[in-house]
């Protein structure tokens, strides 16, 4: 074989490599593609569900939709890692400090010479207290304070610290950056459940905020995790196993409930300190609800893995997500037992209409109903906050 021809196979073996190369980075491109519309087209379906369920046909929703896409967006927050944006929208108002605006009853006293101080109530919770799927009037934190108001409650104000992504941890950091700055409430009310579990899911670590894998892992691991292909091939490589065995790592969701416990306990060690009432409200979750409507059980059905894609964990899939939350929940009743801890999972247990959007954020109506229920506990706390001030300036 003479130079030439040596050099000649090898240019064609390296263009026939190049050539192989190419077709197979176009082959993954399509294959991504096709993907990601498909997965696209199964959540817009299961949207589809439920707002024509819940939402259909009501003059804001798509006007609330296009505002939602935009205030999503998060910002850099010192130790917890990120807040919501300020925003001034029609159905969102956000300030500076991260705060979504709520519902309050006018103040009907503030013009007299010494109007009384108000009862602060700080709200706390990951996205389902920040208000996903409902407006600035018709949050969780806004229900409360109507139920307050209506069961004649006065002189108070409900603040929403909700921040969508929010595990228990990063509340009570939020709440120790607001002690700090001299911003101590009188009653701080926190509801949780679902991101500490979705959390754990997507670590496989109880305790951490939702992104510690992902910055953990890398730019590269985070690239290769976040191509949908993967993310299938992985849930249709284990999905019958998955089923079968049901597999729930209890250690795992021993680990939620202990570090969820701890920081009950920090926050409890906090009020003593700074004076303040806490009350620690577990969240209802779809999981727990035994009626589900033609929308909730199409949305069971794709909580799965190519909705928290990115995890190595056996968590991938709806069906071991649901067992997990399950395993859970009955951990957190069972061995929670703190002065001002109430479980809400049970909430919905008769409801045979829509209250659920997807694994845990509820329509307006079912806020409505939690509002009335956390009102339930709060409103003796505001009142007993009002009773000495009302006995001192009754005082010759």
């Amino acid at each position: 074989m003479t130079m030439r021809s040596f050099i000649l196979r090898v240019a064609r073996g390296v263009r026939a490599g190049w050539l192989m190369l190419g077709l197979s980075l176009a082959l993954l491109i399509v294959l991504e593609l096709v993907t990601r519309v498909v997965l696209a087209s199964r959540a817009e379906k299961a949207e589809s569900f439920s707002q024509a369920e819940s939402y259909g046909g009501a003059p804001w929703a798509e006007e609330y939709v296009r505002e939602l896409e935009q205030v999503v967006v998060t910002r850099w927050w010192p130790e917890a890692y990120w807040n919501s944006r300020p925003f001034a929208g029609r159905h969102f108002h956000i300030d500076d400090r991260g705060v979504r605006a709520s519902w309050n009853p006018p103040d009907a006293q503030a013009e007299t010479a010494n109007p009384p101080r108000k009862v602060r109530v700080f709200m706390f919770g990951g996205s389902t207290t920040w208000g996903e799927g409902a407006r600035d009037d018709y949050t969780i934190p806004s229900c409360l304070a109507r139920s307050l108001a209506a069961s004649g409650v006065e002189d108070f104000t409900v603040e929403n610290f909700g921040v969508p992504g929010y595990v228990s941890a990063q509340e009570v950091i939020r709440l120790t950056q607001e002690l700090r700055s001299g911003n101590v409430p009188d009653v701080v009310v926190f509801y949780d459940g679902a991101n500490d579990v979705v959390s754990a899911c997507l670590n496989g670590r109880a305790g951490v905020s939702m992104i510690e894998k992902p910055l953990a892992d890398g730019s590269w691991n985070g690239l290769r995790n976040s191509l949908a292909v993967v993310r299938v091939v992985r849930f249709l490589a284990h999905r019958a196993e998955w089923i079968d065995s049901a597999t729930v790592d209890g250690e795992l969701a021993a680990g939620v409930v202990s570090q969820y416990q701890a920081n009950i306990d920090l926050v409890r060690r906090l009020s003593e300190t700074y004076g303040f009432t806490a009350l620690f409200f577990w969240q209802p979750v779809l999981f727990s609800k035994p009626h589900l409507t033609t929308a909730e059980e199409q949305r069971q059905l794709f909580e799965d893995a190519l909705s928290y894609g990115g995890t190595e964990e056996v968590f991938f899939t709806g069906y071991a997500v649901r067992d997990f939350f399950r395993d859970v929940y009955r951990r957190a009743l069972a061995e929670v037992r703190v002065p001002g801890w109430h479980d809400l999972s049970g909430l919905f247990d008769e409801e045979r209409g829509a209250a659920f959007i997807d694994y845990c954020h509820t329509f307006e109506a079912a806020n409505a109903k939690i509002g009335q229920r956390l009102a339930q506990d709060v409103a003796p706390l505001v009142r007993a906050r009002q009773q000495p001030r009302a006995e001192q300036q009754s005082a010759p």
